[in-house]
C-alpha cells in the first residue's frame, strides 16, 4: 500500500494504526522510494525521547525522523 500511495506522488506517508509493524519497514521504503514515512509508533517514540531529553538519532532502522532533533 505505501509504494501504491507513493506512486501517486506525495510529500510524506503516515502508517497510522495499521495493526501491522511499520516502522519496521519504514527505513528501507524511504530510502527505495525517496519520501518520508511517519509511523504512529515510531513519531510517539521519537517525541517521547525529545522529551525525555534523549537523542533519537541514537537509533537506526525507524526512518529519517529519528535522524532530526527539534530544538
Amino acid at each position: 500500500m505505501i509504494r501504491a500511495v507513493a506512486a501517486g506522488g506525495c510529500d510524506a506517508i503516515v502508517v497510522l494504526c495499521t495493526n501491522m509493524d511499520g516502522a519496521a519497514n519504514t527505513d528501507a521504503l524511504e530510502r527505495e522510494l525517496n519520501v518520508l514515512i511517519l509511523d504512529s509508533v515510531a513519531v510517539t517514540l521519537w517525541r517521547t525521547m525529545l522529551l525525555a531529553r534523549a537523542d533519537p538519532r541514537i537509533l537506526s532502522g525507524w526512518g529519517r525522523i529519528f535522524q532530526s532533533v527539534l530544538p
